[in-house]
């Protein structure tokens, strides 16, 4: 059969103890082996050769996958395609390609795995912040402990939410690694709970207006952050933005982490020709996250059991004047997530990252922000070969105004393919008394809002934890 599509990943890679053996089970990660072989090349080389069913980012594809070895190194990978499936090129399979090395990469430790509680900071908009603490016991365990602020009754008040992760990893970074991108996951599962959006804590110099003790008020610029005294953090972000409190060199850096530098030529069209990656440590504080992050630990919080919480996940819309409380069945929730089949996972994983862009990214753009909406919805629909249309026909109540959402998928349409905003983002009206548009929008914005969060949560209620 001859090849379709074809991509050599050139690297080389010393071949360490397990390194060979980890190569399969890197595979096996992103795919099924359907079968393999090992011959030597005329070269005197070894040729490692599977054949494998992968997905490429969405698309399933048949493949053949050859290393090419020395008794030293892996020095390079090619990647065989005799059937392209739509919509994938050379980079899909180069980026395919530098997933599975990354992960030999990273699996190519001693097996000695340590225990770390990692916390991480996300930040959400409401006049309340959370009052409830909730341990949710699947792997990975972690804890949802908010932040205590005084109540404003400015809606957008910035509030905070900590998540304690536990996590079995070689090192500190591997650690965070796995926290961060959990949290990351939890923050848009949270979003579809709640209705309110999750985003991680991202430090910046903001103007602030502070009223001086003579009732004055100037403006300023500031450090936006969260301090940890419990954990004697100062939090910028999740990144390398983790400071020791009380170390004054760590806490007026403002550079901190790994600092990669490319150095890349310009070609003729256009475009850049990466020639090599240079990567150095900046300012690293992993000694003292290593210590702090073994050190700590999951503590459940008393009174669990006597907390007064809503029974079940709602499909109302959440406004931000009004209280925030984490449903009762939201442990149910996460555990029925790590158990349902792999299609469904994906599907609502996928519907909650886009509903909660729509939720963050969406906040003051509400052309956006439904355009997400029907995406959240296209995505849940895929685990069962639904379109739009047809997924809210089948989790809509009767009567559902389907005009309306048939309305909005073409305003999605519109918005991403014209680049049309149909909201009169461009065309604000300030004399409200005339402002007609604003007022039917508005009441339409909120109809298709409150249509599409009872389709999801009724999807959720029927797979996920089996209540009508």
């Amino acid at each position: 059969m001859d090849i379709d599509l074809s991509y050599t990943h050139e690297v080389k890679l010393k071949i360490k103890e397990h390194t060979l053996s980890r190569i399969r089970t890197s595979l096996e990660k992103n795919g099924t082996c359907l079968s393999s072989s090992n011959y030597e090349s005329d070269s005197g080389e070894r040729l490692l050769r599977f054949t494998m069913l992968a997905d490429l980012e969405g698309a399933p594809a048949k493949l053949d996958i050859e290393f090419r070895i020395d008794a030293n190194h892996i020095h390079e990978a090619a990647f065989y395609l005799f059937e392209t499936p739509k919509d994938v090129n050379r980079y899909t399979l180069k980026f395919y390609a530098i997933k599975i090395f990354q992960d030999i990469l990273s699996s190519d430790h001693n097996e000695e795995l340590r225990r770390y509680t990692v916390r991480t900071y996300s930040r959400y908009y409401s006049c309340y912040p959370i009052i409830d603490s909730l341990v949710v016991n699947f792997d990975p365990r972690f804890l949802l402990k908010p932040q205590q602020w005084n109540v404003r009754e400015e809606p957008l008040s910035e509030q905070i939410l900590m998540l304690d992760v536990e996590v079995h990893a070689v090192n500190i970074e591997q650690a965070r690694n796995v926290a961060y991108n959990h949290c990351a996951d939890v923050n848009a599962y949270l979003s579809v709970l709640l209705d309110c959006g999750f985003e991680m804590v991202n430090s910046e110099f903001r103007i602030f207006n502070i009223k001086d003790k003579f009732g004055i008020v100037r403006s300023n610029r500031f450090r936006t952050g969260v301090v940890d005294e419990e954990l004697g953090l100062l939090v910028k972000d999740n990144h390398y933005g983790l400071k020791d409190l009380y170390d004054k060199e760590q806490v007026d850096s403002y550079r901190g982490g790994k600092v990669s530098y490319s150095f890349a030529g310009l070609r003729e069209d256009g475009g850049f020709d990466n020639y090599s990656t240079s990567i150095f440590d900046n300012f690293s504080n992993d000694e003292f996250l290593d210590k702090k992050f073994t050190d700590h630990k999951i503590i459940a919080p008393q009174g669990l059991k006597e907390r007064s919480a809503p029974p079940q996940i709602s499909d109302e819309l959440y406004y931000l004047n009004s209280p925030l409380r984490l449903p009762s069945d939201t442990r149910k929730f996460f555990k029925a997530i790590a158990s349902i089949d792999v299609k469904k996972r994906n599907a609502i994983l996928a519907c909650s990252r886009l509903y909660n862009l729509a939720l963050t990214v969406g906040r003051t753009q509400p052309t956006l922000s439904q355009s997400y909406k029907v995406c959240a919805v296209e995505a849940l629909g895929l685990c069962e070969g639904k379109g739009f249309s047809d997924f809210m026909v089948s989790y809509s109540k009767p009567g559902f105004d389907k005009d309306l959402t048939d309305y909005f998928y073409s305003v999605r349409s519109k918005h991403f393919h014209a680049g049309q905003f149909l909201f009169d983002e461009y065309n604000i009206e300030f004399q409200r008394e005339i402002a007609f548009s604003f007022y039917a929008k508005n009441a339409d914005f909120v109809n298709f809002s409150r249509y599409i969060r009872i389709a999801i949560i009724s999807w959720i209620r029927i797979n996920l934890l089996k209540t009508v």
